[in-house]
């Protein structure tokens, strides 16, 4: 479903099912939640805005993922990318070896998405310390993954920051906008000189 007002959103699944990369099946028969974004990559982008038609992926996107034409998502090449596993019921196991993922940092449980066919969000494991000669710094953190995004085409507007221990995080609670686990940071939007005549 779509975001929508933050309580109820659209159902697209008729749509989803349309996506470049969503696993159709994968081998875990419990239930997942999870949650991520529906994108339109550049390059994808630039073979259907030609004419200059559509001001941006996002709003291009958007409009794409609620359409009652599912052959108008398939042409578009819309792709899902996957932030966050929020739950799932049944122990998800490792068809190799058999042994039962642990699911207790963030970054594992984007490492088991990964691993049940779902394309992942670019992320970095950053540990923050007052000595900045030991670790990365926000800055180099953030060129990184704004890097590896470039790289595949993801149109970003800022990152997100959170706690990789999983049950901490939770311990944490929400506000009525977002879990205090986490904290976005927003880019400034790109600005041009331009002359008016």
């Amino acid at each position: 479903e779509t975001r929508g007002d933050g309580e109820v959103g659209e159902d697209v699944t008729h749509n989803v099912i349309q996506f470049v990369n969503v696993p159709l099946t994968m081998p875990y028969k419990g239930e997942l939640i999870v949650d991520g974004e529906a994108i339109i990559d550049r390059s994808s982008f630039d073979v259907i805005n030609q004419d200059g038609q559509y001001k941006n992926q996002r709003n291009l996107v958007s409009g794409t993922v609620r359409q009652l034409d599912s052959k108008i998502v398939a042409y578009r090449k819309v792709k899902f990318i996957a932030w966050k596993l929020y739950s799932f019921t049944d122990p998800i196991v490792d068809q190799d070896s058999g042994e039962i993922y642990s699911a207790k940092s963030y970054f594992s449980r984007l490492w088991i998405l990964k691993n049940l066919g779902f394309q992942v969000v670019p992320s970095l494991v950053v540990r923050f310390c007052l000595d900045p000669r030991r670790e990365l710094s926000w800055k180099e953190s953030s060129d990184a993954i704004t890097g590896e995004c470039a790289k595949f085409g993801y149109p970003i507007d800022g990152l997100v920051g959170t706690f990789d221990d999983v049950a901490y995080g939770e311990s944490l609670g929400n506000t009525n906008h977002h879990p205090k686990c986490s904290m976005a940071f927003k880019f400034y939007q790109e600005r041009n000189e331009t002359t008016l005549l």
